[in-house]
């Protein structure tokens, strides 16, 4: 998804919680907290319970905490808030361990966890629509520790995680400091847990996707920690790819298939295009985009003005937009007009997120930047709600600070100069560790960060054969948090338990 705690531990304390803490666990299940502290506490507090999937019952451990960041003084700089969740068996090396975390900058780990991957989920229906409140979890069929341990990291700004005492905000947040402090908490997290042995991945949806790859390349450098796989779940590389800003026309040429996608789902195509597949339409208007698009854009103003009206008559019936829309927009419509402009007709605006989704238009006589996001709206409240009810309640974290589900920590965020592209730290970290597999999953109905963007990333690199097979890519029927649809949750899990369970076929 695209938007800290004080007080030192002694030495013995940390011993004692770490010994208790310790994933591969054995003990039989139980339902209640081994401990009940409260506000921010000194101790992770761990949760012994099962879960009943298609495979038979899963006993399962969870540990809720906070894990202190230190410089090299031993002073305290941050605290970071995770919950880990491990199989209950006797201690196995072979198992993964994934590290998974959200986006934004400023989007905690709930989405990620309490969506698809952790034992417990938010209820929906098939769809996806959650109700009306009171909002509820379910037990998660399709969670991700059937296949892998799970930790889930809430970085500095986010969740409960704060900087300590004294210590400025803006030293996490931007790209270089948040990628440090994550890395920094993952060799902690393998080194008191003694998990060094174990096959170590990571997962990240949307600027998580941003953090895990250029992490990957980092924790190998700075770490020693080599990543066997890297699940990227609505991703962007590349910044430039997502730009609509004058002089940039990538970001209009890859919306492009997005746009085709999105009106396919609504009927706004024509008869014979109505008649497609999602995927044939994907397939076809990435075809015209290159064949036909791509070259009048790059004519600019020397287009023929014949050419101009027949790319805006075309571009038309890839979109379901009027003519006279893409020609006032000079043949470059934007992600918000296009969520405005879709549904006038009926005054409605879709989602930018899940752009399946629809709200009502407050001002109709606006023709760009819809008021709301009706694919957003929906579900903060549920994830928040539900959060606070799960975090206390079930994993017996009890405190009265506010969970930051989505801090608006991209205001002060350093991207560094231009667009940000880290596409090429996760390319050369693939390069110099051949056995890392890279998972890549996008939804057809994303207007966050669409399909067509990531593939263009991945495509303008020279690989080998070999190197190009480490890397699968998936589509899904679904928008940006994709496993809110049922039937991709469940690919998605599918898909998680491939990159984490298959051998690597390429040789050094």
């Amino acid at each position: 998804m695209a938007r800290m705690i004080r007080s030192d531990r002694s030495l013995l304390a940390v011993a004692l919680l770490l010994a208790a803490a310790r994933f591969s666990f054995a003990e039989s299940p139980a339902t209640t907290p081994t401990s009940q502290p409260s506000d921010f506490p000194k101790d992770w507090v761990t949760t012994h319970t099962s879960i009943d999937l298609a495979t038979g019952p899963l006993p399962y451990t969870a540990v809720a905490g906070l894990l202190p960041l230190k410089n090299d003084a031993g002073k305290t700089q941050a605290d970071i808030f995770f919950v880990a969740y491990a199989k209950d068996e006797k201690p196995n090396p072979a198992r993964p361990i994934t590290f998974v975390f959200n986006g934004g900058p400023g989007a905690a780990s709930v989405w990620l966890h309490l969506g698809c991957a952790g034992p417990m989920r938010v209820k929906t229906d098939e769809f996806g629509h959650v109700g009306a409140p009171p909002f509820t979890l379910e037990p998660n069929k399709d969670t991700w520790l059937d296949s892998t341990d799970l930790v889930f990291i809430d970085p500095v700004g986010t969740g409960y995680s704060r900087p300590a005492e004294g210590v400025k905000i803006t030293d996490f947040t931007g790209t270089q400091n948040d990628l440090k402090s994550v890395a920094e908490f993952i060799r902690l997290f393998l080194t008191q847990n003694e998990q060094w042995g174990r096959p170590v991945y990571l997962a990240g949806e949307s600027y998580g996707t941003t953090r895990a790859a250029a992490l990957s390349a980092l924790l190998a450098s700075d770490h020693g920690i080599t990543v066997s796989g890297i699940a990227l779940i609505s991703t962007v590389l590349n910044f430039a790819t997502l730009d609509f800003r004058a002089g940039n026309d990538l970001g209009y040429q890859l919306y492009l298939p997005s746009y085709a996608t999105v009106a396919w789902y609504h009927h706004k195509l024509s008869a014979a295009k109505q008649g497609m597949s999602v995927e044939q339409i994907a397939q076809a208007a990435r075809l015209w985009m290159q064949d036909r698009y791509l070259p009048a854009l790059a004519k600019g103003a020397t287009l023929p003005e014949a050419d101009r009206q027949q790319i805006a008559k075309e571009y038309a019936d890839w979109t379901g937009l009027p003519v006279e829309t893409v020609l006032a927009s000079n043949l470059r419509v934007n992600g918000s007009q296009f969520e405005k402009i879709l549904l006038k007709d009926q005054r409605q605006i879709i989602g930018r997120f899940d752009a399946r989704m629809t709200g009502f238009d407050l001002s109709p006589q606006q023709t760009s930047d819809p008021e709301f996001d009706p694919s957003l709206s929906e579900y903060l409240p549920a994830y928040t709600t539900a959060w606070n009810h799960y975090v206390r309640e079930t994993l017996g974290f009890k405190t009265d600070v506010k969970y930051e589900v989505l801090s608006p920590l991209v205001n002060p965020w350093d991207f560094g100069k231009g667009n940000l592209n880290v596409s090429d730290e996760m390319v050369r970290n693939l390069v110099e560790h051949p056995f890392t597999k890279i998972l890549i999953c996008s939804g057809y109905y994303d207007l966050a960060t669409p399909f067509a963007a990531i593939d263009q990333t991945m495509a303008s690199f020279d690989l080998s054969s070999a190197l190009r097979g480490q890397i699968r890519t998936d589509y899904f029927e679904a928008g940006h948090m994709l496993y809110h649809h049922a039937p991709d949750r469940k690919k998605l899990h599918d898909a998680i338990a491939g990159l984490v369970t298959t051998t690597p076929s390429t040789t050094p």
